[in-house]
């Protein structure tokens, strides 16, 4: 994995995120509410296959939590759902997710922060 690999990447609080140049979806970093998007909560030090699809186009890292952009413009999220983070309606911090779920459609961006997510969209609602 060289430098050249990388189309894009983001640094959460103490996790990162990548897509490749062949549009796969990649984690590494700390791993305690599931923000890797692995199915687990272990803490992987080098990256890792989030996703083979190869139409992720971007990413974002929050503090816990992570989203991810396709193509199709669908949002996905995962990690920590503290204060409904990830967007899908449901804001209890015992819904974390370790895995991704899709939340909205007809998304042209989207960014984490420390424990809020933004995403600007064209379509009319959520998929909530």
């Amino acid at each position: 994995m060289g430098v050249d690999a990388w189309k894009t990447v983001a640094a959460g609080f103490s996790h990162s995120l990548g897509v490749m140049s062949d549009g796969s979806l990649w984690a590494w970093g700390s791993n305690a509410d599931g923000q890797l998007g692995l199915g687990d909560t272990v803490m992987r030090s080098t990256p890792q296959l989030v996703s083979a699809d190869t139409d992720w186009v971007s990413v974002a890292a929050g503090w816990y939590h992570s989203l991810a952009l396709k193509a199709d413009g669908t949002l996905w999220a995962w990690g920590s759902n503290l204060s409904g983070r990830l967007g899908d309606a449901v804001a209890r911090t015992s819904l974390d997710r370790s895995r991704s779920a899709a939340i909205a459609t007809g998304s042209p961006s989207a960014r984490a922060g420390t424990t809020a997510s933004l995403s600007r969209s064209t379509a009319a609602s959520g998929l909530g």
